[in-house]
Protein backbone atom coordinates (compact mmCIF):
# COMPACT_ATOMS: atom_id res chain seq x y z
CA UNK A 1 0.00 0.00 0.00
CA UNK A 2 2.87 2.38 0.79
CA UNK A 3 4.31 2.02 -2.73
CA UNK A 4 0.95 2.89 -4.25
CA UNK A 5 0.69 6.02 -2.15
CA UNK A 6 4.26 7.02 -3.05
CA UNK A 7 3.47 6.54 -6.73
CA UNK A 8 0.34 8.68 -6.40
CA UNK A 9 2.31 11.42 -4.66
CA UNK A 10 4.93 11.30 -7.45
CA UNK A 11 2.17 11.73 -10.01
CA UNK A 12 0.77 14.62 -8.00
CA UNK A 13 4.18 16.26 -7.89
CA UNK A 14 4.55 15.87 -11.65
CA UNK A 15 1.09 17.33 -12.20
CA UNK A 16 2.02 20.23 -9.92
CA UNK A 17 5.02 21.03 -12.12
CA UNK A 18 2.75 21.09 -15.19
CA UNK A 19 0.21 23.21 -13.28
CA UNK A 20 2.94 25.76 -12.50
CA UNK A 21 3.99 25.87 -16.17
CA UNK A 22 0.37 26.45 -17.21
CA UNK A 23 0.09 29.17 -14.57
CA UNK A 24 3.16 30.93 -15.98
CA UNK A 25 1.70 30.66 -19.49
CA UNK A 26 -1.57 32.20 -18.27
CA UNK A 27 0.43 35.07 -16.77
CA UNK A 28 1.72 35.96 -20.23
CA UNK A 29 -1.86 36.49 -21.39
CA UNK A 30 -2.67 38.88 -18.56
CA UNK A 31 0.39 41.12 -18.95
CA UNK A 32 0.54 43.96 -21.41
CA UNK A 33 -2.13 45.57 -23.51
CA UNK A 34 -1.92 43.59 -26.74
CA UNK A 35 -5.41 42.78 -28.05
CA UNK A 36 -6.43 39.11 -28.08
CA UNK A 37 -6.90 37.34 -31.37
CA UNK A 38 -9.40 34.49 -31.70
CA UNK A 39 -6.51 32.03 -31.36
CA UNK A 40 -5.32 33.80 -28.19
CA UNK A 41 -8.79 33.51 -26.65
CA UNK A 42 -8.97 29.83 -27.61
CA UNK A 43 -5.56 29.13 -26.08
CA UNK A 44 -6.43 31.10 -22.93
CA UNK A 45 -9.61 29.04 -22.48
CA UNK A 46 -7.70 25.81 -23.07
CA UNK A 47 -5.08 26.75 -20.49
CA UNK A 48 -7.78 27.63 -17.96
CA UNK A 49 -9.42 24.25 -18.55
CA UNK A 50 -6.08 22.49 -18.15
CA UNK A 51 -5.40 24.37 -14.94
CA UNK A 52 -8.80 23.40 -13.54
CA UNK A 53 -8.35 19.72 -14.43
CA UNK A 54 -4.82 19.65 -13.03
CA UNK A 55 -6.00 21.28 -9.82
CA UNK A 56 -8.66 18.61 -9.30
CA UNK A 57 -6.17 15.84 -10.06
CA UNK A 58 -3.53 17.26 -7.73
CA UNK A 59 -6.04 17.48 -4.88
CA UNK A 60 -6.93 13.83 -5.43
CA UNK A 61 -3.29 12.79 -5.14
CA UNK A 62 -2.65 14.16 -1.66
Amino acid sequence: MGALNANRIDRGNSALRVYNAVDRALDTFTQGDVPFTKEDRDMFRLLLSMQDALSRYIRSCY
